[in-house]
């Protein structure tokens, strides 16, 4: 992003797509974190479906995104 910035380009992103971000056993299992749901769904529709699909928690990302969303050094979230 710094040599970004040294171009003149401080702006240019690169965006992707990240499969798999809907993997999660609770889907599955019912034992993890119990509650009413039915096993085999998500709140998207069918776990094997939607984790592959072009909908989800951080699907679409850019290099900044990414940084931000998963470095433990540089991520912006207070949570």
């Amino acid at each position: 992003m710094a040599k970004l910035a040294a171009e003149g380009r401080p702006d240019d992103e690169f965006g992707f797509i990240v499969h798999g971000t809907m993997a999660d056993p609770r889907w599955l299992d019912p034992a993890v974190d119990p509650n009413e749901r039915v096993p085999g769904t998500c709140y998207l529709g069918d776990p094997e479906v939607v984790n592959m699909g072009p909908v989800g928690l951080a699907r679409f990302c850019t290099l900044r995104s990414w940084l931000s969303q998963w470095s433990y050094d540089d991520a912006h979230g207070d949570g």
